[in-house]
């Protein structure tokens, strides 16, 4: 995996039974079959990071990873630091209700 094509990468669990991973892409997937294949070249990394996991409800699943787009980035504060709190209010509504489907937010 290329790590310069992530730009950033929150991972989440907080009230929710299972954790998942909103990823922002320097070049994000366009459609399903790119989705598929940026989540395929992704995974031994998830894999690595949920293998340091002794709770289920925290391992990130592929159908718990979620990509951004241009469009709507995620929130920053200065120096880039990304907002978490105000950033999973923003997207809350795109992925709370889809815990269990790959969602490409537009």
């Amino acid at each position: 995996m290329s790590r310069s094509r992530i730009f950033a990468a929150l991972l989440t669990g907080t009230a929710k039974v299972k954790a998942a991973w909103p990823t922002e892409i320097v070049h994000p997937p366009q459609n399903e079959e790119e989705t598929t294949s940026l989540i395929e070249e992704f995974w031994p990394t998830v894999e690595k990071a949920n293998d340091t996991s002794y709770r289920a409800e925290s391992k990130v699943s592929k159908d718990n990873i979620i990509f951004t787009s241009k469009d709507k980035p995620m929130l920053r504060a200065e120096k880039e630091f990304i907002q978490r709190e105000s950033t999973l209010t923003e997207f809350g509504w795109s992925w709370t209700p889809c815990m269990n489907e790959v969602i490409i937010v537009w």
